[in-house]
């Protein structure tokens, strides 16, 4: 905050020419003497348009946003005591030094919520107090905004943070979190200052951790292994491992037949079968 002296030296104007403020304060010049001349010499003084409040709003209740505080009236000095309007009206962000929008904000895009570009954060003096801007002035701003947002929307971890060092300084440490990798996309962040506490937005120069929640890597679903048993498949029949012979046939018996029994056929019967028949082994038999 700075003072300044009602209706400050700009210049002297001289016959000789222009002599400066800035010349006037130097040391070796302090000593000099100028000569009035009546008629020929001016002092040309400071008196361009200001802003008074006798009591300060709370600008972030009463706009929300730089862009809604209306042009605001400015005045001049009608003398060393007394104020009178200019007649002209002044947007605040035009008047040097008013506005201090160096903070930035994270989000995901333009539609998404959260803080946002042009809202107001702050201000350098308290709500209710009296401000001439002439004769105090803010060094830092008077009204603080959100001067910057970057969205991460369809940018992967590397370019967020390229983005973030290059517009904001090595200030903001960019990290990623959980098990995502910096060449994965990002799908959120998380701002937190020294403290470790939770914020919207940062300072430039403010020390600040940026996390990146990121999507996972892939892995690839593990294949389950198909075993097949070792023997020939066709459709009615199965030769397996080991097998000798035969095996299964569609149909069929597995059990072998029993082998006839020759007892020749054509002689006698010792069974007390007939000649000419064939007997089983079982004793039973055929006639032919």
């Amino acid at each position: 905050m700075e003072d300044s002296s009602y209706y400050d030296l700009i210049k002297l104007k001289t016959p000789d020419g222009e002599i400066a403020a800035k010349e006037l304060g130097k040391k070796k010049n302090q000593k000099k003497e100028i000569t009035y001349k009546k008629g020929k010499m001016s002092i040309v003084y400071s008196n361009i348009p200001f802003f008074y409040w006798e009591s300060l709003p709370d600008f972030k209740q009463a706009y929300g946003t730089l862009d809604r505080i209306p042009e605001l009236d400015t005045y001049l000095w009608k003398n060393e005591t007394e104020r009178e309007p200019s007649g002209r009206k002044k947007a605040l962000q035009e008047a040097g030094g008013m506005v201090n929008d160096a903070y930035c904000t994270i989000r995901s895009s333009e539609s998404s919520k959260g803080s946002k570009k042009g809202d107001i954060i702050n201000q350098a003096f308290p709500v209710g107090e009296e401000l001439d801007t002439s004769r105090t002035k803010a060094e830092d701003g008077l009204v603080h905004v959100i001067g910057d947002e970057i969205f991460y929307s369809g940018k992967n971890g590397n370019q967020l943070k390229e983005e973030l060092v290059s517009r904001w300084g090595e200030s903001v440490n960019v990290v990623p979190g959980g098990s995502g990798t910096m060449t994965q996309p990002v799908l959120s962040v998380k701002i937190t200052d020294e403290a470790g506490n939770s914020i919207d937005y940062f300072r430039k120069g403010q020390a600040v951790t940026v996390t990146l929640n990121l999507k996972a890597v892939p892995v690839p679903t593990p294949q389950t292994p198909v075993y097949q048993e070792e023997g020939n498949y066709s459709e009615g029949s199965y030769s397996g491992a080991g097998s000798t012979g035969g095996g299964y046939s569609g149909g069929g018996s597995s059990a072998e037949t029993e082998p006839f029994a020759d007892f020749g056929g054509t002689g006698g019967d010792s069974n007390g079968g007939s000649p000419g028949d064939t007997v089983f082994s079982d004793g039973e038999f055929f006639v032919e």
